[in-house]
């Protein structure tokens, strides 16, 4: 049956409840005095933000009302200044706080609904000082650097402080008429005053442990509002560590001074700059990428803008993209980055690229107008910080495209340089309108990447290159290229540090070539390479020509990290040289052949070949590599001397020219110190001709003061018939040494010897034997050291 309640009833009730609402009252007046809260949380809070920012901080009066409505109002809050004298950093004049009464009333003062916030008289002062520094640079790189660890008060957020930030509602929140005051004093004369003003901020129905849209319009280095931030962030993050969410950022701008704001930008500015005027409509949605998908949509104008002492230019930037993180993908919509004519232009969508290898798709970036010496010139922190010499001016283009699926991608770049000059001390000089480019185009799939073009063109000289590489986990890879035949002396024009080492009265020509391969994988390797030199003509006025051509091959194959077989031939045989020392013609055989096992610490050289004219070697032998010491021996075949001497011109061999010479010939120390080395010849036969014939032994090492020892054995030679016509080189002449001779019918300063056997002792130019005989110490003298000196 349904509950009826009579009209006295209903009067009971009322005053029933009459009766309680003034019961809560009085109870709130008794157990909430809200002044002696705020005192409370005041002389908790302010200690612990002048410990936190390093800074003085005051508050003026509280007062607090209840009726008609509950709030407070704080007056004169201060952040001063670093040093006496400064402007306060802030200064707040007036704030003002309602709460809903009712609310209040109800839960004891525990639920508080804010009805409204009032700042008033907010100002800031910002100032570079005469040396550059900033008033507010302490503040920030505290605030940067974190609460400092020793000394730093315990969290004051209690428990139920957090509870009320929480809970609270604020139903509207209003900054009116705020200002920043910025005065520069490093201008080297009188300081300049400028302002932010007409600051205004209006929000309503926040909550804390919601998202917040909040929208500033301001006046900056204006006479009416020019500027506008509309963010949405949050929830904050109270009682917790943890930055706070931003959803949204928009920002307007129309002629926006920044060169009047730049002065106080401190390290956040990447370049000075000296004059710029922003305008600007840019939305970005997510901006910190904490939901996973970024949205950027706008454009930015700035006219006028001068960076560095760079020339003035305008910058114009259109970005328009979206970014997943979540899945991987970024969308370029479109991006536009123009200084003045000179144009960047990039869009395309790449997918995975947080998971693997990214899919490209319909990816472009292009130039247009771009010119170097132009760029620099507008941007000239980038010059310097170029190396010290370096030249870059005229046209250069840029483009790149690539797209496909997962299972095949395909890019192409190209660098064009053709119309720049390009100057690199000591490395490169390019002229304009001489070939500087650099192309490559490629495949990829999903475990293999296809070089189809990857070519370097630098004047004459195009260095090509294709292969592919696969199986990413191990790869195994097979490349070829090379640079077909090219001009020497057109390339050697682009390179001072080989021009400038040729004397001017120097002229030389031809062609080279250059092929190389490589294939190889985990703990293998089979490489190769070759070149070619044709048609050379190279003079040196009084010095040398060179003329015709040679070839270089090496082929490498194995494990680098066990053995590597390499097989390496030098065949100058074509090349013709005169030189004063050489003087070699075409067609006479000039050649080197190795083969050879490298292993991390040691080269063992399995055969080596050498051949000079009819001069030729064959040995084997091996380099430590830690030491670098070599041991190398072989057979030196039997040749006529004469052929040799043709060659040699230089050796004063005189009646020795006519010998034929052989043995086994071995060298040993390290190639890189000449001094070390020790070269011996055994098994030694000279046949000399009608002078008879010499065998034995002999070994010289190197140094400053070369040192021998032999033995030797000749018969039927005339010592008179061997001395030279001409002194013997210096190193001969500096020879010291010792070893036994063995004599068998021999003439010596015209007469016979029927035998003699003993010691040659060759010290400071002269040479002594034991047992004595004059006449044959003489003789053995002429033979070593060249004829005496005339007496005058």
């Amino acid at each position: 049956m349904p509950l009826m309640l009579s009209l006295g009833a209903l009067k009971r009730v009322a005053l029933l409840l009459g009766v309680a609402l003034v019961a809560g009252a009085v109870t709130f007046l008794v157990l909430f005095d809200p002044d002696d809260v705020i005192d409370a949380e005041r002389d908790r809070w302010i200690p612990a933000l002048r410990h936190r920012l390093g800074r003085d901080v005051s508050v003026g009066a509280i007062d607090t009302a209840l009726w008609p409505e509950l709030g407070a109002e704080v007056r004169d809050v201060v952040i001063h200044g670093q040093r006496p004298g400064d402007p306060p950093l802030l200064r707040l004049k007036r704030a003002r706080v309602h709460f809903a009464l009712w609310s209040a009333i109800r839960s004891a003062g525990t639920d508080l609904r804010v009805t409204g916030v009032t700042l008033e008289g907010l100002e800031v002062n910002l100032v570079r000082r005469a040396d550059g520094s900033l008033s507010y640079a302490d503040v920030v790189g505290r605030l940067r650097r974190g609460p400092p660890r020793e000394g730093a008060p315990p969290d004051p957020m209690r428990p139920e402080v957090r509870r009320f930030l929480q809970n609270l509602r604020l139903d509207a929140v209003t900054l009116v008429d705020a200002a920043v005051r910025l005065r520069d004093e490093a201008t080297g004369g009188a300081p300049v005053d400028a302002r932010i003003d007409q600051i205004n901020l209006d929000l309503r129905d926040v909550a804390l442990v919601s998202p917040i849209e909040l929208t500033l319009r301001a006046a900056a280095l204006a006479d009416a509002p020019n500027v506008m931030v509309n963010l949405r962030f949050g929830p904050l993050p109270i009682g917790r560590k943890g930055p706070t969410p931003l959803h949204h950022v928009r920002f307007e701008a129309d002629d926006l001074d920044l060169s009047g704001l730049a002065p106080y930008l401190g390290d956040a500015a990447p370049v000075r700059i000296d004059s710029a005027r922003l305008t600007a409509r840019l939305d970005v949605r997510d901006p910190l990428a904490r939901e996973g998908k970024t949205r950027v949509r706008g454009a930015l104008d700035v006219s006028d803008l001068a960076v560095g002492g760079g020339a003035p230019f305008h910058l114009h930037v259109e970005p328009t993209f979206d970014l997943d993180l979540k899945s991987g993908v970024f969308a370029l919509d479109g991006l536009v980055v123009a200084l003045d004519d000179m144009r960047l232009t990039a869009d395309g969508t790449v997918r995975g690229f947080l998971f693997g290898w990214p899919v490209f798709d319909g990816v472009a970036v292009r130039t247009e107008g771009l010119q170097l010496d132009r760029l620099l010139s507008h941007l000239p922190d980038l010059a310097r910080r170029l190396p010290a010499g370096l030249e870059l001016a005229g046209p250069a283009s840029l483009a790149i495209t690539g797209g496909g699926t997962l299972r095949a991608q395909q890019a192409q770049v190209r660098l064009e340089l053709e119309g720049a000059r390009v100057r690199v001390p000591g490395l490169l000089d390019k002229p304009a309108g001489v070939a500087l480019d650099l192309q490559a185009a490629a495949q990829r799939s999903s475990d293999a990447v296809k070089v189809e073009r990857l070519q370097a063109t630098l004047g004459p000289m195009a260095v090509r290159l294709s292969g592919q590489v696969e199986n990413f986990e191990a790869p195994r890879y097979r490349l070829e290229g090379g640079t077909g035949a090219f001009a020497i002396d057109a390339l050697v024009k682009l390179l001072p540090g080989v021009r400038d080492a040729i004397p001017d009265d120097v002229t030389f020509a031809g062609t080279g070539e250059v092929h190389l391969r490589a294939a190889g994988g985990p703990g293998a390797l089979d490489a190769g390479i070759e070149v070619r030199l044709t048609e050379a003509d190279v003079r040196l006025p009084a010095m040398a020509t060179v003329t015709g051509g040679g070839t270089f091959e090496a082929t490498a194959k194995g494990d680098p990290g066990v053995a590597v077989d390499v097989a390496a031939t030098v065949d100058l045989g074509a090349l013709a040289v005169e030189t004063e020392n050489l003087r070699k013609p075409a067609g006479v055989p000039w050649r080197a052949a190795t083969v050879a096992r490298v292993e991390p610490t040691r080269a063992t050289i399995l055969t080596l070949k050498a051949t000079l004219g009819p001069a030729a070697f064959a040995g084997a032998g091996g380099i430590e590599r830690s030491t670098r010491r070599l041991a190398l021996a072989g057979d030196l075949a039997t040749f006529p001397v004469a052929t040799v001497a043709d060659l040699l011109p230089a050796l004063p061999l005189g009646p020795l020219r006519a010998a034929r010479l052989g043995g086994r010939l071995s060298v040993a120390g390290d190639p890189t110190a000449p001094g070390t080395l020790a070269w011996s010849l055994r098994d030694l036969e000279a046949t000399l001709g009608r002078a008879g014939r010499v065998s034995g032994w002999a070994r010289v090492t190197g140094g400053a003061l070369p040192t021998a020892a032999f033995e030797l054995t000749a018969a039927g030679v005339d010592l008179d018939a061997l001395t030279p016509r001409e002194a013997a080189p210096a190193w001969v002449q500096r020879l010291t040494g010792e070893g036994k001779l063995m004599l068998e019918t021999v003439r010596a300063a015209g007469a016979p010897v029927a035998s003699w056997a003993g010691t040659l002792a060759l010290r400071d130019g002269r040479a002594r034997i034991e047992p004595a005989a004059p006449d044959l110490a003489a003789a053995l003298a002429a033979v070593v050291y060249g004829p005496p000196a005339a007496t005058p």
